[in-house]
């Protein structure tokens, strides 16, 4: 399936050898939290042969321009030359992969270091890139199954294959990942002198400030959330460095609990259109208000997304569910 996926990188290897061409990159762009193409949150995901620099890497999120760029190394479970057992980078990794996927044990091409990139800065985390890494190693056959690890700056994350049910084991074209709840604290302040053409005096239900400082704000209907029109400037300017996330209740007869829509000029993402991260804080916040632990829930952006949500209480984790489009795939050259 690699082959597949990255045809001109196997060209340029066969005609040059791999060892003139471990510079190249194979890269995908996909769009997450969709099974349409063009839909969804699009995130770029480029395969490592080797550790770059972060001045390159923000370059190269620059040039993609998708709201996150992912970069991946394969890990191996190599002791290092001092002998002190620590994880190690596998240098060739990915060069090697791609001549042959299944050479390594499923140990080996289940783990791997990333990093995330805005076009503007780097981020430690992203639900959406993760979403889309995962989903291009189960796609492309980088990572065996039924699961995939990545060690972000901050964190270890799992992400697992979604089976089928009543004795279907295939795969449902869906991954699953496991965040940490991001806790969201109420705050009394007055939104309407912070965000006046913004929220041009629609009412506030509750306010929150949440992890990454973004601030929640409660709108009374799913409808109002769906029209807000916000005024970047004023958002970008506000106090909340992490951005603005406006919500509210689904509405009657839709089949989500609620919707959401994350403003985060500040990243140089004015609109995001599927965040991840967002629904770590607002998972929890609707499964209290509901009381239910199992959520649906609508990013109502203009490409909009869906996110089946698990509130884990006991555990203080989101597992979100969903689903990926490969849309481009090709190599960076330099």
């Amino acid at each position: 399936m690699a082959a597949c996926l990255f045809p001109l990188s196997q060209a340029l290897r066969s005609y040059h050898g791999e060892e003139a061409c471990t510079s190249f990159v194979d890269y995908a762009q996909l769009d997450a939290f969709t099974s349409e193409a063009f839909r969804g949150n699009p995130a770029a995901v480029c395969l490592l042969p080797i550790a770059r620099s972060v001045e390159w890497m923000q370059i190269v999120a620059a040039e993609f321009s998708a709201p996150m760029t992912a970069f991946l190394v394969k890990r191996s479970k190599t002791k290092d030359t001092a002998g002190n057992g620590q994880v190690v980078m596998d240098v060739n990794s990915f060069v090697g992969e791609m001549s042959n996927p299944h050479t390594n044990s499923e140990e080996k091409a289940s783990e791997f270091d990333v990093r995330f990139f805005t076009p503007t800065a780097e981020v430690d985390l992203c639900g959406h890139a993760t979403l889309a890494s995962a989903y291009l190693m189960f796609k492309s056959g980088l990572a065996p199954g039924p699961h995939v690890f990545f060690h972000t700056l901050k964190a270890t994350l799992k992400v697992n294959m979604v089976m089928g049910s009543d004795g279907n084991n295939e795969w449902q074209d869906q991954v699953e990942l496991c965040l940490p709840f991001m806790d969201a604290t109420p705050i009394s302040i007055d939104m309407d002198s912070i965000f006046p053409q913004t929220l041009q005096r629609c009412q506030v239900m509750s306010s929150h400030k949440s992890a990454w400082d973004r601030v929640i704000l409660e709108l009374p209907s799913a409808t109002e959330v769906e029209t807000l029109k916000p005024c970047f400037e004023e958002i970008n300017a506000c106090r909340f460095r992490g951005g603005l996330i406006v919500t509210g209740k689904g509405s009657s007869g839709s089949p989500f609990d609620f919707v959401s829509r994350y403003f985060a000029p500040q990243f140089g993402i004015p609109e995001d259109p599927v965040c991840g991260t967002a629904h770590c804080s607002l998972a929890p916040l609707w499964a209290a208000k509901l009381g239910k632990q199992k959520l649906l829930a609508y990013q109502a952006s203009q490409r909009g997304g869906v996110l089946e949500l698990s509130v884990d209480n006991d555990a203080k984790c989101v597992l979100l569910r969903g689903a990926a489009v490969i849309v481009t795939a090709g190599v960076l050259l330099s």
